[in-house]
């Protein structure tokens, strides 16, 4: 998935700016409208805190990092609700009240620790039109799932029941799964482009998100009862949504409403700034309008150019380093599965074997473990190769050990592959580290390099690829 970071950037910025702004209504908003991160307002929190929209997100970030689980994500969940876990500072200051009330059900449930009797909560707890179920709790944090969907390379009708049963965890209407995986289409077509893979723009995107779910309908086998419900969504996957004025926008907590104020906003926005201020300044709920538009904001144009998330509010947000933490683990692993696709092509250019060499592989550990090749005579003939690892900390750990000999390195870059290198080692060269290694042996810059990623074989071997930035 593209612009990964960007996107958890995007989605905590806009919910960030418009935390101190929630549930001020319109007029309020355009006499003082917001225009740059501020601290305080309606919950007096610091400038960059996020709240419930970001935390949430958050725990589902780490719970893919640990190998998604329905159960896990349930158990962070009551954890953020009970003791602020993954919060900006330490506390739970904004909650729903459905949200709530599920999690206290589900909290009920995970003490009981009867693994069936949660997985028939989260199935029987259905209903189709009961409005109270209809908030925006799930829509506010569902974008990083997206992540866990595309990793199972599922059809578009088992993609609908795996939101249906996230969406489960706190809301169970049919419009609050309908939405999220609306979005997430939208989303997922932002990133990937068409269906060849074509890069298309956010209009493009939209149109085949609409025509992908309207064609789906008759596979998911619900559909609204109440003919209000229906005409409102009719208006989402059918109307003229970027001609629609501003005042016929909503932007309560209600979760339809949620969903066209964010697609609207980027529909009819030329940058991250624009588009999350414009979200924000709708009132009512503007932390989750904020968030949701910003998330596809970040996907959209991303943080490194004049169009993207300014530099300056990523900065200020609460817990920067942590977030980012979370983030790496998931675009480590996401750069691994890329590594998998250049390694193919590459394979193929080289008339080898890609189907075996592709069996041999089981898993993917550190992606930035510091690793040197043994023998390339092996590689060579057979597609592996033995290799030491030297140092499984980060790749700019210090004090790794550099063995002696002649050591052969195997290098990916992002954008394709260098040929077979020897680096000559020192007798043995105590307190070096990667950057010294590459730097002075090599003549490279340090800067050139990001990471090393280690694929383990079924035999106990394992593969070195490394990245450019």
């Amino acid at each position: 998935m593209k612009r990964f970071r960007e996107m958890m950037y995007g989605l905590l910025v806009g919910d960030a700016l418009g935390v101190p702004y929630e549930f001020k209504d319109r007029e309020q908003m355009d006499k003082r409208p917001c225009i740059d991160m501020i601290g305080h307002g309606t919950h007096d929190q610091p400038k960059g805190t996020w709240s419930d929209d970001s935390s949430m997100a958050l725990c589902i970030v780490e719970s893919i990092n640990e190998g998604y689980d329905d159960k896990k994500v349930a158990e962070k969940f009551v954890r953020w609700m009970n003791e602020g876990y993954m919060t900006p500072h330490g506390v739970c200051f904004d909650i729903g009240s459905t949200t709530r009330q599920s999690l206290w059900k589900m909290q009920n449930q995970l003490a009981l620790n009867d693994p069936k009797e949660i997985e028939e909560t989260i199935e029987r707890c259905y209903n189709h039109n009961d409005p109270r179920l209809s908030g925006n709790g799930a829509l506010m944090r569902i974008l990083p799932f997206l992540v866990h969907l595309n990793s199972k390379n599922i059809s578009y009708s088992d993609m609908f029941k795996e939101v249906r049963r996230h969406c489960h965890l706190t809301h169970q209407s049919l419009r609050s799964t309908y939405a999220c995986f609306l979005l997430l289409v939208f989303a997922e077509r932002i990133s990937k482009g068409d269906y060849h893979g074509n890069k298309i723009d956010k209009h493009e995107a939209w149109s085949m998100a609409t025509n992908t779910v309207i064609s789906h309908m008759d596979y998911f086998e619900y559909t609204f009862e109440d003919k209000q419900i229906e005409e409102y969504w009719d208006k989402i996957l059918n109307g003229d949504i970027k001609g629609m004025p501003r005042k016929d926008i909503p932007s309560s907590g209600y979760v339809m409403d949620t969903l066209l104020a964010s697609v609207w906003c980027v529909l009819t926005s030329n940058n991250y700034k624009e588009v999350v201020l414009k979200a924000v300044n709708l009132g009512d709920d503007t932390d989750t309008t904020g968030a949701v538009t910003g998330g596809l904001a970040g996907l959209i144009w991303g943080a490194n150019s004049s169009e993207g998330i300014p530099k300056e509010w990523i900065e200020n947000l609460v817990r920067l380093e942590d977030v980012n933490y979370l983030i790496d683990g998931v675009y480590n692993d996401l750069t691994a599965r890329q590594g998998l696709v250049e390694l193919e092509q590459y394979y193929k250019k080289e008339d080898q074997k890609w189907k075996d060499i592709k069996e041999s592989i089981k898993t993917l550990i550190d992606p930035q473990c510091i690793v040197f090749v043994e023998d390339m005579d092996t590689y060579k003939s057979e597609g592996f190769v033995e290799i030491e690892i030297i140092d499984n900390k980060l790749l700019r750990q210090k004090n790794c050990r550099i063995k002696k000999g002649n050591q052969k390195v195997l290098g990916l870059f992002t954008h394709h592959v260098i040929s077979l290198e020897t680096i000559e080692g020192d007798s043995e060269h105590e307190g070096a580290d990667i950057e010294y290694f590459v730097q002075e042996q090599r003549g490279y810059e340090v800067d050139d390099f990001y990471g090393y990623l280690i694929f383990p074989l079924k035999d106990g071997r394992f593969w070195l690829v490394s990245y450019s930035c």
